[in-house]
């Protein structure tokens, strides 16, 4: 006989551990221990996971993963459910368990029969609190909102800048006109630019030395 001092008016009644319907949930590891396996030649770690909302908030699911085990098969799935888990919480470096409690990621959980012992829960799969697969880059990122910068192109060139108010601007020089050419066969002789003519000399007489009338007034 063992004497209690227990009070259940203080605790509320346990309800068991009825399976959980299948499918993905938010949880979070909140107790962690060391298990001898039946045989007694191995250990395996026991991880209690919390549900974190939805409909099944706070009930447990149990992770078993044998760590120590004549099977080294066993041994490979462990491990490699254990790193899952890591990836899954963001630790990577784990010297105690207690390291991955209280930390956010997802789990698949599937319903398994057993004929002895019933329906319980089994986790088949990981992913982080973002739903984000372990050891697989981000799904459904936004695209990046980077735009490349457009090629430069050379500026048209600019007309010449006005001069400055007050400035003296050099009048460029006067083109000279061409001289007179005599017309052949002793024809009156034609300026290029006025249009006035000058008889062509006679023979063994001099050149008139007559001024060219202003524009447009050629001698009548």
């Amino acid at each position: 006989m063992v004497q209690l001092n227990f009070d259940a008016n203080q605790v509320a009644p346990s309800t068991g551990f009825d399976p959980v319907p299948e499918g993905w949930y938010n949880v979070a590891i909140t107790e962690s221990e060391i298990k001898p396996t039946k045989t007694g030649d191995g250990a395996y770690l026991q991880l209690k996971v919390s549900i974190i909302d939805g409909p099944q908030a706070g009930k447990p699911v149990f992770i078993r993963l044998n760590l120590k085990n004549s099977n080294q098969q066993a041994v490979d799935i462990a491990h490699g459910e254990l790193s899952a888990i890591c990836h899954a919480t963001g630790v990577f470096q784990v010297s105690d368990s207690s390291q991955l409690h209280n930390l956010p990621f997802q789990i698949k959980v599937i319903v398994k029969k057993d004929p002895q012992h019933g329906e319980s829960n089994e986790v088949k799969s990981y992913r982080d609190a973002s739903g984000n697969e372990p050891g697989r880059p981000a799904q459904g990122g936004q695209p990046s909102s980077f735009t490349p910068a457009p090629t430069a192109t050379a500026a048209p060139q600019q007309a010449a800048a006005a001069p400055a108010f007050g400035t003296t601007v050099p009048t460029p020089a006067p083109t000279p006109a061409p001289a007179p050419t005599a017309a052949p066969g002793g024809a009156v002789a034609s300026h290029p630019n006025t249009g006035w003519t000058q008889p062509a000399p006679q023979a063994g007489q001099p050149p008139q030395q007559v001024e060219p009338a202003p524009w447009g007034n050629a001698p009548k």
